[in-house]
């Protein structure tokens, strides 16, 4: 964990609004899906320092992700795709509680 004074200098934009950083560290996100967008959308979540964020899906890496998906790579193809994202997410800030749940998204809406 981080101190606030380090917080403060990582976080400064944030922290300029009187609650800001405290609202996206209370935030959490629910993303269906484990695709190239996905994975970006989360980044610019995760490197402000969103509190939580899940992804959802059961698709596993192939040969195609690893070339538009910064978060996975060429010894990820066959294994379940959010799996590796959320762990490549988790590492970029280690303020942030990220998970996987690998189950079908339509499965799990229905």
């Amino acid at each position: 964990m981080r101190s606030d004074s380090d917080k403060a200098k990582l976080y400064d934009r944030q922290l300029r609004q009187e609650s800001g950083q405290t609202a996206l560290e209370n935030a959490r996100v629910c993303v269906f899906g484990s695709t190239a967008l996905a994975a970006e959308t989360l980044k610019n979540l995760v490197l402000p320092g969103i509190g939580e964020f899940v992804v959802v899906d059961d698709g596993v890496v192939s040969e195609q992700d690893t070339l538009t998906n910064f978060f996975v790579q060429a010894g990820d193809v066959g294994k379940l795709r959010a799996e590796c994202i959320v762990q490549g997410l988790c590492e970029l800030n280690p303020d942030v509680r990220g998970s996987a749940v690998t189950r079908s998204p339509a499965e799990l809406l229905a």
